[in-house]
């Protein structure tokens, strides 16, 4: 397996995606290279792919927490003493805006 044999499977996967994400998908294929077992009867293509596309969803899943989390405290820096924060979360997750109280 050859280097460039892998490259078009990370454009595959990070197909307009952050430097961020094709950073971790190279660095899943890194690892694919040093943790392979051939004992346990994976062809490697397939092995390197399935670290790549799960390397890739697993940073997306965490891109997105990040920015829910930071979404979800922005709003509440600006809410008064008295607001319903469970409830101001609640509309927030909902895509519902903010509640004023």
């Amino acid at each position: 397996m050859n280097i460039l044999d892998i490259e078009p499977l990370i454009r595959k996967h990070t197909r307009s995606k952050s430097e961020d994400i094709k950073s971790q998908a190279w660095l899943a294929v890194v690892q694919a290279f040093a943790y392979y077992n051939s004992a346990k009867g994976v062809p490697p293509p397939g092995y390197v792919e399935s670290r790549v596309k799960f390397a890739v969803w697993n940073a997306l899943k965490k891109e997105y927490q990040l920015a829910n989390r930071e979404d979800i405290e922005c709003c509440l820096e600006d809410q008064p003493d008295h607001t319903d924060v469970t409830g101001v979360v609640e509309l927030k997750l909902l895509g519902k805006g903010f509640a004023r109280g």
